[in-house]
């Protein structure tokens, strides 16, 4: 077993982190304090009956552990946004290409967009991305320009449906392209290992969690998926 991992077994992790600072130079732990009351998902988000916004874990009682903290520098400033997965982007090309749509995903919908909440779609690029050769490219191109009018579109015109004046805005283009550029390159990727196994973590999530017939997943922002780092 690897220092980190016998690390994060200890009742002690930051003491035992700066302990042993000199041989876990470029190492960070994140740790989970699970005794720590658990978060609620805001209640906006709950009032829906078939479909609901899950935690895969309780970031905010997540500690992260790395050099730059022991020596008294917090460089990392967690958040979270909420994930759609392939099911849930069928679903939102349905409502926004084809306006074919279940009254509850609409209300949940709405619910996000009045909620602020960053979203993304890593997901669906992911398992799309790993699947190339398999995927009809028109509706994977028009799925993810939904994702990006629903991104962009205002709380207003989503509720009232205003979708149309969305299909040709410039800022919704640029971020369809980049998006299925992404997936279209993702193999080529050197983060491709780390995707799929963020992959596996959310399959196993929803196995898990199979009650529930389809899930809007709430995830913490790092790394290749939305980095938020502060220096103080």
């Amino acid at each position: 077993m690897k220092l980190e991992e016998l690390l994060l077994i200890t009742q002690q992790p930051l003491i035992e982190y700066s302990k042993n600072k000199k041989l876990l130079e470029g190492s960070r732990l994140f740790d989970i304090d699970e005794r720590m009351d658990e978060r609620k998902i805001p209640k906006i988000l709950t009032n829906s009956d078939k479909y609901h916004v899950v935690e895969i874990a309780n970031y905010d009682n997540l500690i992260i552990i790395d050099n730059e903290v022991i020596n008294g520098n917090e460089l990392i400033q967690v958040g979270q946004c909420i994930d759609f997965d392939s099911n849930v982007m069928s679903y939102l090309r349905n409502l926004i290409v084809n306006n074919k749509y279940e009254d509850d995903f609409f209300k949940i919908l709405t619910n996000i967009k009045k909620s602020k909440q960053q979203i993304s779609c890593v997901p669906y690029l992911i398992e799309n991305g790993n699947n190339i050769h398999r995927i009809n490219k028109i509706i994977s191109y028009e799925t993810i320009l939904s994702f990006s009018i629903f991104d962009r579109i205002s709380e207003f015109d989503f509720e009232n449906r205003n979708f149309s004046r969305y299909f040709n805005d410039s800022e919704v283009i640029l971020d369809t392209d980049d998006r299925y550029y992404h997936m279209m390159n993702i193999q080529d990727s050197n983060i491709l290992q780390f995707q799929a196994i963020y992959l596996l973590v959310l399959m196993a999530f929803f196995i898990k969690n199979s009650r529930v017939k389809s899930r809007l997943l709430c995830k913490m922002l790092y790394n290749v998926f939305t980095i938020s780092t502060y220096q103080n």
